[in-house]
């Protein structure tokens, strides 16, 4: 079988990076959380390789982890 032309159901690759940040604006003290997650997938289709990737990005109001109850066991 040539390898060159082998057409896979499952990626060569995939992998999902999430992560999160504290801004604070310099000028009015208002803070911000940023909620980053993109998704990488590596195919092998007709020969050739097939890279896609997704990106979203979510502002969120900073004070609002303030306001979630912390779980005590998870210090």
């Amino acid at each position: 079988m040539n390898t060159a032309h082998r057409i896979t159901a499952a990626p060569l690759h995939e992998s999902t990076r999430t992560s999160i940040s504290k801004n604070c604006d310099p000028e009015t003290g208002a803070q911000t959380q940023v909620l980053t997650t993109s998704r990488l997938r590596l195919d092998w289709l007709h020969g050739e390789l097939r890279v896609s990737c997704e990106c979203s990005r979510v502002e969120l109001d900073g004070k609002r982890a303030e306001k979630i109850p912390r779980n005590p066991k998870r210090a």
